[in-house]
């Protein structure tokens, strides 16, 4: 009996066992590989081109004149959709008609008001002229006479005008009175002058009672134009077009439903996305590192292995506030290829500050301070690892440019990063 309890204390206790073991070889484990991990490596001192890159906390922004929230004139339902979104639309390109019928019906029966305004005023003219030319052709006539009798005489009025079929203001049909003509010559016959002087008067009165004839004609054309006009403004207002160029983001209208109920919900977003910024922000001493024109790589999270290039445009300073001194942006434009960067992406900016051609460079793991504070690199010399001061230059974050202090084909040792 004694030895089945000795069997079952054992067997309660092999769990416990495992575990230990296992505890045992993990720690091992762990400590092999840190004690491999922590050993330094060694590089060779090698000729490569470096290009250095000063990466900085980026936002993606849009000028103010390249984005367009349209919002409804008013209230109102939607008759029409003419765009979706991520359509292409220009300025001056209709978005959305507005169901208004008032307005449409205004618009026609001005329309039709104008078109009978120019056939009466045309047909009156057309019955009134003849008389007032025939007293044009007597005056021309007795001028004919004047002349061939040695005298002289005023020259002959304008034909009357028409109104512009296209909607323009009509225009007073007018010829010279009878005081506005020139005095015969004393030469000319008395039987001449007379003639002239009575053609004068009928054609006077001709162009009075054309005129008296037409005025209403006139009045009522002219006061159809004006309606013709108010009414086309109020059919326009019931169209929403686009404000710029660029490429529909948002729209927030479709035919049957209502917009302008809630305030400030705009019908629809417009974004010009060949006009996207990215400013990154600079420390004081980072300013003199970045110049106007620096080729600029940018990265976006939402574009996995996406590279996009650009350019600084310049460089703000923007003013101290309560919280925070003077600060410096650096405007990057970039290139956005059929629009596949848009608002509220979140960009990274790496701006070239330096470039060295087959400059001698080392991995940054071989770089370390020595107790002055000077950079040093452990180089193997006759099979001895010395100290040796360097001198170096830019770096691509990888490497470190070596101007002095080692030669190329030497072996530097790297300390390995411990995690």
């Amino acid at each position: 009996m004694s030895e089945d309890a000795s069997s079952s204390r054992l067997t309660k206790h092999i769990p416990w066992l495992w575990l230990v073991i296992a505890f045992v070889v993990i720690v091992a484990g762990a400590g092999l590989w840190a004690y491999v991990a922590g050993r330094p490596s060694s590089a060779t001192v090698v000729r490569r081109d470096i290009v250095a890159y000063l990466p900085l906390h980026s936002e993606l922004v849009v000028p103010p004149q390249y984005r367009a929230d349209v919002m409804p004139p008013y209230r109102a339902r939607v008759a029409s959709v003419y765009v979706g979104v991520g359509d292409t639309v220009h300025a001056g390109d209709p978005l959305v008609e507005l169901a208004l019928p008032s307005a449409q019906l205004a618009f026609s029966n001005a329309q039709k008001a104008l078109q009978a305004a120019q056939t009466a005023y045309a047909e009156a003219r057309r019955e009134h002229l003849p008389a007032l030319e025939a007293a044009r052709q007597k005056v021309r006539q007795a001028r004919a006479a004047m002349k061939a009798a040695g005298g002289t005489a005023a020259p002959t009025s304008n034909a009357p005008s028409t109104p512009s079929s296209s909607g323009g203001a009509a225009v007073q049909e007018t010829t010279p009175s009878q005081g506005s003509a020139s005095s015969p010559t004393p030469a000319a016959p008395a039987g001449a002058k007379d003639a002239l002087k009575q053609a004068m008067q009928e054609l006077a009165q001709a162009q009075a009672e054309f005129d008296a004839a037409m005025t209403p004609y006139r009045q009522q054309l002219e006061a159809a134009q004006v309606a013709f006009k108010e009414a086309q403004a109020g059919r326009n207002a019931a169209i929403v077009r686009a404000p710029i160029s660029g490429q529909v983001l948002a729209l927030n209208a479709q035919p049957g439903g209502e917009i302008g109920a809630k305030a400030n919900s705009p019908v629809a977003t417009i974004v010009d996305l060949s006009e996207l910024q990215v400013q990154a922000e600079l420390a004081p001493d980072q300013v003199a590192l970045v110049k106007d024109g620096a080729s600029a790589v940018i990265t976006f999270d939402e574009l996995s292995g996406q590279r996009f290039t650009g350019s600084v445009l310049h460089i703000t300073t923007l003013p101290p506030t309560r919280t925070r001194g003077e600060r410096y942006l650096a405007i990057i434009r970039f290139e956005n290829p059929n629009g596949v960067v848009k608002p509220n992406m979140r960009p990274h900016a790496a701006i070239k500050i330096g470039e060295a051609r087959n400059a001698l460079a080392v991995p940054n793991g071989a770089l370390e301070k020595n107790s002055e504070g000077v950079t040093v690199v452990q180089v193997l010399r006759n099979g001895q690892w010395r100290q040796a001061v360097v001198e170096t230059g830019i770096t691509d974050g990888q490497y470190t440019e070596v101007r002095s202090g080692v030669r190329d084909g030497e072996v530097v040792r790297v300390r390995r990063i411990r995690l």
